[in-house]
């Protein structure tokens, strides 16, 4: 199981391939860069699309597939990482 600081890391590198913007750091809320609303089709929202890459890194290194708050996009990298480290459900 990958620890808050690995997850960060994972989130922060994600993250940064969507920003165009400020550098992405712990503070960084995920509202401020990703959306719902720019895709073809709300299947290929920069939020789905993100959401998707980060569980895939996780599930490659081995971090159980955890339930995402669904307020995530509120939430700081750090926020979201000490919440995905620290669950023990399964996602969705």
């Amino acid at each position: 199981m990958l620890t808050a600081e690995q997850i960060k890391t994972i989130l922060k590198f994600t993250l940064t391939s969507f920003n165009q913007g400020e550098p992405v750091t712990d503070e960084t809320v995920f509202n401020t860069i990703l959306s719902e609303t720019n895709g073809f089709t709300p299947a290929t929202s920069s939020k789905r699309i993100f959401k998707s890459l980060v569980r895939f890194g996780l599930a490659n290194n081995n971090h159980p597939d955890v339930a995402w708050p669904t307020d995530w996009m509120d939430k700081t990298i750090a926020e979201l990482a000490e919440i995905l480290a620290n669950t023990g459900n399964t996602g969705d």
